[in-house]
């Protein structure tokens, strides 16, 4: 009977230790649910002057912090340019979509040069260019492929958007709630296409050489430009500088372009 005692005593302990021991060990796990910032690396330049700003992300997508030659690319920009057109070419792109080398410019025409390309051309566009009306639609077949989508990673695509197999087309305003201020991710294959902060190609211009996971992770200027063609008819007057930069540029393009390479 003792021997019985002794042994459900003992018993008992060593339950009575792993319960403890298994608690201990459970406290002593540490926690993998917390969620660690996304860093994004921008590589500006402008003209013959360069700086690099690091950003980090939350995971709404949102500006946690930024860090870097912040002041110089703020300098250079604010300096430099003032006609209220920025335009932005995205020359590489890492291919997680956190790594982006942006080359700035004073206007579209300016980029062109630089990139010794001419926007195809009929003859009703170069009648409506001649009457200063940028505001119209067209597209013509080609070899170029451009898919863009309401959410980052390719979710969603907006089908209505979708051009396969064109040299160039325009889409002077999205003019739909699901499309107008919504495009959060892009592909394009064998071409190069250009996102407008505003309607009828105006505002923040940026064109991009390849597709896009995340469009929340560049960060543009905000440019507020008189556009008397604009379907929505902004009428807020140019601001006197063009950065600190103070949005990324998802979900905010009203009217796009593209063209084969």
């Amino acid at each position: 009977m003792i021997k019985l005692k002794n042994t459900l005593l003992f018993s008992s302990a060593v339950l009575i230790g792993t319960v403890f021991f298994s608690c201990e060990k459970q406290e002593l796990q540490p926690k993998n649910d917390e969620f660690s910032p996304v860093k994004v690396t921008h590589h500006y330049i402008y003209g013959d002057q360069e700086s690099t700003v690091y950003y980090e992300f939350n995971e709404k997508n949102e500006l946690v912090s930024s860090t870097g030659e912040i002041d110089k690319r703020d300098a250079f920009i604010m300096e430099k340019n003032a006609n209220g057109n920025l335009s932005m070419l995205v020359e590489n792109v890492e291919n997680s979509g956190k790594d982006f080398v942006i080359r700035l410019f004073d206007s579209e025409k300016e980029m062109n040069a630089y990139q010794k390309v001419k926007i195809p051309a009929d003859q009703n566009m170069a009648d409506d260019q001649a009457k200063g009306n940028p505001c119209y639609n067209n597209g013509w077949a080609g070899s170029a492929s451009f898919r863009f989508y309401k959410h980052t990673d390719y979710v969603d695509e907006m089908t209505n958007l979708r051009r396969l197999d064109h040299e160039y087309f325009q889409i002077h305003y999205l003019d739909s709630y699901y499309e107008n201020d919504q495009i959060s991710s892009l592909e394009v294959s064998n071409g190069t296409v250009d996102l407008f902060e505003h309607g009828c190609f105006y505002g923040t211009h940026i064109r991009f050489l390849q597709s896009i996971p995340n469009l929340h992770w560049f960060y543009a200027a905000s440019v507020s430009v008189y556009n008397p063609y604009d379907p929505i008819n902004y009428t807020g007057s140019r601001p006197s500088g063009l950065f600190p930069a103070n949005y990324n540029f998802g979900d905010k393009a009203s009217s796009i372009k593209g063209w084969s390479l």
